[in-house]
């Protein structure tokens, strides 16, 4: 998939966070996780201010994704962003893909993409081929 605006990226920034997803995606697969199990990726993200936070969340939820946006209680004026996606296919390079979605959106909002969570309880197995239902 190519992602517009990755050459704005910090280059390190971008292979850290490839990284990250690789090591999520290898702890998914010892915990019983198949490629292409459905389940919901949660993406967290820092604002340094609530117009940051609300366009970037904005941007996500017109696209069916869920947003909460909460202050951070550490005394500074940032704000914690979390995006839940919808059901969907579950694989490495989904993960890796959506990497560079969320880094391009975070740095066009003024943001800093921290990272994904997968609910491992909630993700349903691959359906087999032959099922239509």
């Amino acid at each position: 998939m190519e992602v517009k605006g990755l050459e704005a990226l910090d280059p390190d920034e971008l292979k850290a966070q490839h990284r990250l997803a690789d090591a999520l995606w290898s702890m998914l697969v010892e915990q019983g996780v198949r490629d292409r199990s459905r389940g919901r990726i949660e993406g967290f993200l820092f604002a340094p201010e609530e117009g940051a936070a609300a366009s970037l969340t904005a941007s996500f939820v017109k696209h069916g994704w869920l947003g909460e946006v909460e202050q951070l209680d550490d005394g500074s004026s940032r704000f914690r962003i979390k995006l839940v996606s919808n059901l969907v296919y579950l694989t490495r390079q989904g993960l890796l893909d959506l990497v560079d979605v969320m880094m391009v959106s975070a740095h066009h909002h003024g943001c800093a993409f921290d990272g994904f969570q997968v609910d491992v309880s909630a993700v349903q197995p691959p359906r087999p081929w032959w099922r239509f239902w």
